[in-house]
C-alpha cells in the first residue's frame, strides 16, 4: 500500500478545507461590507479567535460547533463549506495527480468557493473572482498550448446571450444576469470546443436541481445560478 499517496491526499484535503473556510469568510465579509483583512472573531462575544480555534474541520468538531469563550454556537455553514472544498480538492488530486493541471485547478478552487458562497449568500458574483477564473484559464492555455480553448468562450457567450434575449422577450423577465454571462464566458475558456455540449447539459441539469431546491426552501423563483455554472464546468473536466 502506498502510504505516501494517502498522506498527500489527506494534506490536500486539509488544505481544501482551509480554502472552504477562507472562501466562506470572504463571502460573508462581502455581504457585511466588512474588511477582508479583519481578524476572525466570535460573532456573539466578539473575542478574536486564536489559531487553535481556526483549524479547518477539527476545531468545529472538537469544540462541538461552539465558541470556546462564550459557548455560543457557530454557524454549521463553515463545516459544510470546508467539507465541500475538501471533496473537490481531493477529486482534483485523484483526477490529475501532482501536475501542472492540478496546481492551476487548486488555485482556481479559491475563486470557485468565493463565487459559489457569495452567490448563495448575497446573489452577487464578485467581479474579481470571475476575472481570476478567466486569468487562470488563459494562463493554463498559454502553459499547455491549448489555444483552441479560446474558441470555446467565443462560441459560448454569444449563444447564451441569444438564448437569454429570447427568454427575456417571451417571458418578459431576465433569465441570467450580467455576472452569470461573464462567468459562463470565463468558464468556457477552460474547455475544449467539443466539451461545450457537456458543459451546457451540466449547467441545465444542475440549474434545474438548484431551482427546485431553492424554490422548496425559500419559495423564490429566482435562484443563484453560479453554482450550476461552476459545478458544470468542473464536472465536465473531470468526467
Amino acid at each position: 500500500m502506498n502510504y505516501s499517496y494517502f498522506i498527500l491526499l489527506f494534506l490536500i484535503g486539509f488544505w481544501g478545507a482551509s480554502i472552504g473556510s477562507f472562501a466562506l469568510c470572504t463571502a460573508q465579509r462581502l455581504e457585511e461590507g466588512a474588511s477582508l483583512f479583519k481578524r476572525s472573531q466570535c460573532e456573539a462575544c466578539e473575542k478574536p479567535l486564536g489559531p487553535l480555534q481556526l483549524i479547518p474541520l477539527f476545531s468545529y468538531l472538537f469544540q462541538k460547533g461552539k465558541c470556546v469563550y462564550c459557548e455560543s454556537p457557530f454557524s454549521p455553514n463553515y463545516l459544510y463549506a470546508e467539507l465541500f472544498l475538501t471533496i473537490f480538492a481531493m477529486l482534483g488530486f485523484w483526477k490529475w495527480g501532482l501536475s501542472l493541471d492540478f496546481i492551476i485547478y487548486f488555485i482556481f478552487l479559491h475563486f470557485f468557493g468565493i463565487i459559489i458562497f457569495s452567490d448563495l449568500l448575497i446573489k452577487k458574483i464578485p467581479m474579481f473572482a470571475s476575472l481570476g477564473v478567466g486569468v487562470l484559464g488563459l494562463l493554463k492555455i498559454s502553459l499547455t498550448g491549448t489555444y483552441s480553448y479560446v474558441l470555446s468562450s467565443v462560441i459560448a457567450v454569444p449563444v447564451v446571450w441569444v438564448i437569454q434575449r429570447a427568454i427575456t422577450k417571451f417571458k418578459h423577465q431576465k433569465s441570467l444576469g450580467e455576472g452569470d454571462l461573464l462567468l459562463i464566458g470565463v468558464c468556457a475558456i477552460w474547455l475544449a470546443p467539443k466539451e461545450l455540449p457537456y458543459f451546457a447539459m451540466g449547467i441545465g441539469g444542475l440549474g434545474l436541481i438548484m431551482a427546485f431546491i431553492w424554490h422548496k426552501k425559500f419559495k423564490e423563483a429566482r435562484f443563484p445560478f453560479a453554482p450550476a455554472i461552476l459545478l458544470g464546468m468542473v464536472l465536465t473536466k473531470m468526467i
